[in-house]
């Protein structure tokens, strides 16, 4: 009961401030300490202040607002990458379709159909190469664990 009591006990401003340093400026815990609370670091006070810092940090009620801060930043920065998949794979779509629009022609558009040229399919392998990478389709997975193969009867394949 009683560290259940301690990870909900509210944060100083000055505690709330040494967090923010350390998760938002990326400061470390003795230049966050130091700033937060209006410390100096001198080659006198540097050890206090680390040791300060650092049982800061690790109070239950501190280094649980550190982990939600830290998971907020963490999903913020997921969001982002999924944003970037899906603006990607949009592109590499229209990519294709425009190659495709190019081999088969669109007579709604008035184009005509162009010669299958290796370009013309590369326009249209290698995009939907790369979503399958995206995906996670087609991947190889190679398990080598030192087997040793034999073939047999290769004298009897006529040339």
């Amino acid at each position: 009961m009683m560290e259940k009591d301690a990870l909900l006990k509210p944060l100083k401003p000055k505690e709330r401030q040494f967090v923010h340093y350390i998760a938002y400026e990326g400061l470390d815990k003795l230049e966050a300490y130091s700033m937060a609370y209006e410390q100096e670091i001198t080659e006198e006070s540097r050890s206090k202040l680390q040791r300060k810092a650092y049982a800061l940090f690790y109070k239950p009620h501190v280094q649980s607002y550190y982990q939600s801060i830290m998971d907020e930043i963490r999903e913020k920065e997921a969001h982002k990458g999924v944003w970037t998949k899906e603006i990607a794979t949009k592109k590499l779509l229209r990519l294709i379709e425009k190659a495709e629009e190019d081999i088969y022609g669109n007579p709604e558009k008035g184009i005509q159909p162009k010669q299958l040229t290796m370009s013309r399919l590369n326009a249209i392998i290698l995009p939907i190469k790369e979503l399958n990478t995206m995906n996670g389709f087609n991947q190889t997975n190679l398990n080598v664990e030192g087997c040793l193969v034999q073939i047999v009867g290769e004298e009897n394949i006529p040339d």
